[in-house]
C-alpha cells in the first residue's frame, strides 16, 4: 500500500476522496452521536434513522472505493518508473530547433516537378569527409532559391526541460568485474586477454589507465520494477579506449530511484547482478588478438505472453563485433541473456551486399501480437535515405521493409549523416494529439547522432537529434521520417576526450563526445499530464550518466501543430496516388524528403558551435 509521503503523486480523484473520506466520516459521527443524545424520541423519528442509513451508506462508499483507488494507483505506481524525487528535482529549460517537411510540402513539390537529382550520402561508412562535403551540398540547395533548411524549420524554445546529469558509474565497479573476470579466465581463454599487464603495475594503475565502463543502456521493466543495464567494458592493454584489446558485457539492475540494486535475481535466469554478461566471444583467426569482443550495446524491451498466457519481459542487447564467419568484417548481433546467457546470433540482410563494417543500427518493436509468436525486431538501417530492416530474432536473417534498393555495387555507401543512438520507443496512441495526421498512423520518437568535422573550434563533435518516425497503420513499407531536431546538448557540456586536456580547455583539446545510449524510461504523471523521460548518454567513451527529461511530450505536440497548421499540400495535390505513376512519384518524394531532412539535422551546427563555445566557456 501507498506510503503518506507519496499520497502526492496520486491523480486529483483519488486525493480528494481521501480528503473527503478523512473529513467526512469524523464529522458525520459526530453529528450522528450528538444528535442521537437529545430526546428519546428524535432517535424514533423515521426520518431521522433514513438520514442514519444513507450516512453510513455514504461513508461506506466513500471508504470503498477510496481503498479500490488506492490500490488501483498502488499498483500503477509500482509499475511506474516516476517517483516523488523525481518531481523536486530543478528542470532547466531546453532550446530545440528542428525540421520537418510536412511543414512545407511545396519545397517538396517543387523539387520533384524540377526533377532534383541530390545525393546527400558520404563517401564511406565512417563519415569520414562528410563535413568536406557539406559546402558543396549547401551551393546545390540554394541553386534558384529553390531549397533553404530555414524554410523547413521549427523552433520550439519552452517545452523541453533537463536536470542535471547523474553519474551512474561507481568507482568500484571496475575492480568488481575484474575480479570476476579473472575468476572466470580459468575457463575462458577470451577473458585471459584482460590480464596483460606488466607485474609490476599495481591494480590501481591498471584500473585508472586501462579500464573503462560506458554505453551504459538501460530500460524500465515495469514486470520487475527494476532498470536492467548493459554497459560496455573495455581493456586496452597500452591505454587506448578508441583501439581496445577487448570488449566485454556487463549488466547491472536499479531500483526507480537509480540506487543499484546488488545480487539481483530475475525469474528464469541464473545470472546474478551486477554481473560480467558471459556471451561467447569470436577471438578471431590472427595471432595479434585487439578488437575483441562487444561494441556499442543497445537494450530493447521485448514483452509477451508465454504459451500458458504469463506475461514476460526480457531485455533484447543489440551490439556489433566482428565475426570469423564474415572474414572478420564487423556485423550486427543479437544478445538475449534470459534466454540463452551464451548464445548470440549475427543479423544478416537478405539480398544486401555485404558491408565490411555494419553498426549504428537503431532497434525499435513494431508488433501488434502480444505473443510475439515470430519473434521479430526492426531496426532503422539508415536515416538518410530511411530504410528500415525486420529481423528474425531466432535465425538471425532479416530483409529490407521500406525504403530505397541497397546500392548493388558499393555496399559500403549506406550511411549518412545521422546514426543510430538510443533505442526507439512507440507513441502511445493516447499520447498523440487528436488530429488528421495521427489517425491512421503509428509513430515512434528516438534520438540519433550525428558526426561533425570542423565544428567552431572543434575538430570533431557527436551530438544527440530527437527524431519522430511513422507508418501507416496498413502497410509497413510506408515508413517516413517526419522531423528531426537540429544538433540538441541537453544542457550537457561532456568531459573532453583527453583528460590531460581538461585545464586547457575544450578547444585545445578538439573533440567533444556526447553520445545517447538509451530511452530508459518514459511515463506521465496522471496529475498535470506533464511527461517524463530519462536518457542515458556516455561522454568520451568513459562515463555512464543519466538526465532526466520533462516536457518531450509537449514539444512532440507542439511539433506536429506546427507541422498540420502549416501542410499545404495534402488537399491541393493533383497526384493520384492510386495510380502506378502516382505510388511512384509519391515514393520519390518521401525518399527525398527523408535525405533532405538528415541533411538539415546539422544545418545549424556552425551556429550551434559559436554558442556553445561562448555558454560552455571551450
Amino acid at each position: 500500500m501507498l506510503g503518506i509521503s507519496e499520497i502526492g503523486v496520486l491523480d486529483t480523484g483519488t486525493q480528494i476522496y481521501i480528503i473527503t473520506a478523512f473529513f467526512l466520516s469524523p464529522l458525520s459521527i459526530y453529528a450522528l452521536r450528538k444528535h442521537y443524545k437529545g430526546p428519546r424520541r428524535k432517535r424514533q423519528e423515521w426520518a431521522t434513522n433514513l438520514i442514519t442509513i444513507c450516512v453510513v451508506i455514504l461513508n461506506i462508499n466513500v471508504w470503498c472505493f477510496l481503498i479500490w483507488s488506492l490500490k488501483q494507483n498502488s499498483q500503477r505506481l509500482e509499475k511506474s518508473p516516476l517517483h516523488t524525487g523525481l518531481f523536486r528535482m530543478k528542470f532547466d529549460s531546453v532550446e530545440v530547433s528542428g525540421f520537418s517537411f510536412d511543414v512545407d510540402r511545396q519545397q517538396q513539390s517543387l523539387f520533384m516537378q524540377q526533377g532534383l537529382q541530390l545525393n546527400l550520402q558520404p563517401d564511406n561508412q565512417d563519415n569520414k569527409g562528410a563535413n568536406g562535403e557539406k559546402e558543396k551540398d549547401r551551393e546545390l540547395f540554394h541553386v534558384d532559391g529553390l531549397f533553404n533548411c530555414s524554410s523547413i524549420q521549427l523552433k520550439d524554445k519552452a517545452s523541453i526541460a533537463a536536470t542535471q546529469s547523474i553519474d551512474l558509474n561507481q568507482e568500484s565497479d571496475l575492480k568488481h568485474l575484474r575480479e570476476q573476470l579473472k575468476s572466470l579466465s580459468g575457463a575462458n581463454e577470451a577473458y585471459k586477454l584482460c590480464f596483460q599487464d606488466n607485474i609490476e603495475q599495481l591494480e590501481d594503475y591498471i584500473l585508472r589507465r586501462k579500464w573503462f565502463k560506458f554505453c551504459g543502456s538501460a530500460v524500465w521493466m515495469d514486470l520487475y520494477k527494476v532498470y536492467f543495464m548493459v554497459n560496455r567494458i573495455v581493456y586496452a592493454k597500452d591505454g587506448r579506449r578508441n583501439n581496445p584489446t577487448i570488449s566485454i558485457l556487463s549488466g547491472q539492475v536499479f531500483d526507480k530511484n537509480w540506487h543499484e540494486i546488488k545480487g539481483f535475481k530475475f525469474p528464469h535466469s541464473d545470472l546474478v547482478f551486477p554481473s560480467i554478461l558471459p556471451h561467447d566471444l569470436d577471438l578471431g583467426k590472427k595471432e595479434n588478438k585487439i578488437v575483441i569482443g562487444s561494441e556499442d550495446p543497445r537494450i530493447l524491451l521485448n514483452t509477451y505472453n508465454d504459451s500458458n498466457g504469463v506475461r514476460f519481459q526480457e531485455p533484447v542487447i543489440i551490439f556489433n563485433a566482428r565475426s570469423t564467419e564474415v572474414k572478420w568484417a564487423r556485423a550486427m548481433h543479437v544478445y538475449r541473456p534470459f534466454n540463452d546467457p551464451h548464445r548470440t546470433i549475427r543479423l544478416a540482410i537478405k539480398d544486401k551486399k555485404r558491408s565490411f563494417i555494419e553498426k549504428n543500427w537503431a532497434p525499435f518493436m513494431d508488433n501488434d501480437d502480444v505473443n510475439n509468436d515470430q519473434n521479430m525486431i526492426n531496426f532503422i538501417y539508415n536515416f538518410n535515405p530511411l530504410r528500415i530492416i525486420k529481423c528474425n530474432l531466432q535465425s538471425g536473417e532479416c530483409e529490407k521493409i521500406s525504403g530505397p534498393r541497397f546500392n548493388p555495387i558499393d555496399a559500403n555507401d549506406n550511411a549518412g549523416v545521422l546514426r543510430g543512438g538510443t533505442n526507439i520507443i512507440p507513441i502511445p496512441k493516447e499520447y498523440l494529439p487528436l488530429m488528421e495526421m495521427t489517425q491512421d498512423r503509428k509513430f515512434w520518437l528516438g534520438i540519433a547522432r550525428s558526426h561533425n568535422n570542423e565544428c567552431g573550434c572543434m575538430r570533431e563533435l557527436y551530438r544527440p537529434h530527437i527524431f519522430l518516425i511513422s507508418r501507416s497503420f496498413t502497410k509497413q513499407d510506408s515508413f517516413e521520417l517526419n522531423y528531426v531536431s537540429s544538433m540538441v546538448d541537453f544542457n550537457i557540456n561532456p568531459e573532453p576526450w583527453s583528460k590531460s586536456h581538461s585545464n586547457k580547455g575544450t578547444c585545445v583539446d578538439g573533440k567533444l563526445v556526447l553520445i545517447p545510449n538509451s530511452i530508459a524510461y518514459w511515463d506521465i504523471d496522471l496529475r498535470d499530464g506533464t511527461d517524463y523521460m530519462g536518457l542515458t548518454f556516455s561522454e568520451a567513451d568513459r562515463t555512464n550518466k543519466l538526465v532526466h527529461l520533462r516536457g518531450v511530450l509537449k514539444h512532440i505536440h507542439n511539433v506536429m501543430h506546427e507541422m498540420e497548421t502549416e501542410n499545404v499540400v495534402e488537399n491541393t495535390s493533383k497526384v493520384d496516388a492510386t495510380t502506378k505513376e502516382g505510388i511512384e512519384s509519391k515514393i520519390e518524394a518521401i525518399d527525398l524528403s527523408n535525405k533532405l531532412l538528415g541533411f538539415c539535422s546539422t544545418y545549424l551546427a556552425d551556429e550551434y558551435c559559436e554558442t556553445a563555445e561562448k555558454v560552455f566557456g571551450w
